[in-house]
């Protein structure tokens, strides 16, 4: 990989209103400063601005909700990194986004790595072959006191999660292997996962043809030509059960459309069942002998 070299170190927090600048132009730099006043801090962000998480933040810087803009050298060019809101971007020197992510393994991850040439490869636990975060790219060349001082290979925070991380890291960084030992390494080791799997997948079905074979009154078959039969034979009896099914279904719809028809006829009967019942009980009622009375009628006379 060519030479970085940092420039300008940026911050800014917008809950307390303070921004903070960090040249880098020096050959040599020294940072000094009381206990609590944030020497440590602008180390972090260096890497943290390119998506390197340190082991401890302080939770007053947390509170800060600081972004950062890391200001470098790279390939003869100018480059900006940036971090703000959960979101990594770089642009070059007249602006312009090269690229973006937010998740270090899938996104920002892999283009930072192409971006410097970084041409690691590894498995994870499930034998998916990915490129590191870009922890595993700064690993040499930042040296944390809250985790480096009392273990190798723990310059960030939970960021070396991939089996083997110490041994690949110190071969790869010291030049011992070329990058593509890393990618056929990575793709064995992904095979290796695969026949594993495989293999455990042939003893199951070992133990299963083992079991049938100690079962009384059952041998299992292996011609391919009885096979086939049975198969055609199977495929015979779900077509004629698939008929029968579909005849099944038509008297099934036509008792249904049936049955309806009879309980509509049995809500006429009933509700015709209730009004003779009314009238009923009304005749029953009346009295059984019914007077009738018939007055004489006499016409008006007519005066001559």
């Amino acid at each position: 990989m060519q030479k970085v070299k940092f420039k300008n170190l940026f911050l800014l927090s917008q809950v307390e209103k303070r921004a903070l600048h960090v040249p880098l132009h020096s050959q040599k730099l020294l940072i000094q400063g009381a206990n609590g006043f944030g020497k440590s801090v602008i180390m972090k962000s260096l890497y943290e601005a390119l998506g390197a998480t340190p082991n401890k933040i302080d939770v007053r810087w947390k509170n800060a909700n600081v972004s950062s803009c890391l200001e470098f050298e790279f390939a003869g060019a100018t480059w900006f990194s940036i971090k703000a809101h959960g979101v990594l971007s770089l642009f070059d020197e007249k602006g312009n986004r090269q690229f973006w992510g937010q998740r270090l393994v899938k996104d920002w991850g892999p283009k930072l790595a192409e971006f410097f040439g970084f041409k690691l490869e590894m498995v994870d636990k499930d034998g998916e072959t990915l490129t590191p975060p870009p922890a595993y790219l700064f690993a040499p060349f930042y040296i944390d006191q809250d985790g480096s001082w009392d273990n190798t290979w723990v310059s960030f925070r939970k960021d070396f999660y991939l089996p083997e991380s110490a041994g690949t890291l110190a071969d790869y960084h010291s030049g011992i292997r070329p990058d593509g030992y890393y990618a056929a390494k990575a793709e064995l080791t992904r095979e290796k996962i695969v026949l594993s799997s495989l293999e455990t997948a042939v003893e199951t079905l070992r133990q299963t043809m083992t079991q049938i074979e100690e079962m009384e009154g059952a041998t299992p078959i292996y011609d391919l030509q009885e096979f086939a039969s049975e198969c055609d034979d199977l495929v015979a009896e779900s077509e004629r059960l698939l008929v029968l099914q579909t005849e099944h279904r038509r008297t099934v719809s036509d008792l249904h459309e049936e049955t309806h028809l009879v309980r509509a006829e049995a809500v006429l009967l009933k509700n015709a069942l209730n009004e003779m019942r009314g009238e009923f009980e009304l005749a029953s009622s009346l009295p059984r002998q019914v007077e009738w009375t018939c007055r004489a009628f006499v016409p008006p006379q007519v005066l001559v």
